[in-house]
């Protein structure tokens, strides 16, 4: 896959939470005190953000 490439494809519901699962998991499989302390806010946000996303995806459901 080319890096430079702009994919055009919107993502569906099941594909987010593939994605917040994959970057939950990584996270938490991770040894966070060799994380450096600068790098603790990225992942602060990206903990955030897949929580927002399960959000997104409980009240979507809810609404289908």
């Amino acid at each position: 896959m080319n890096p430079n490439i702009k994919m055009n494809k919107e993502l569906t519901i099941e594909e987010w939470s593939m994605v917040a699962r994959a970057v939950m998991s990584l996270i938490v499989t991770s040894n966070l005190s060799e994380i450096p302390n600068n790098d603790m806010q990225l992942v602060k946000w990206l903990t955030a953000f897949c929580s927002d996303i399960n959000k997104e995806i409980i009240e979507l459901s809810f609404h289908q």
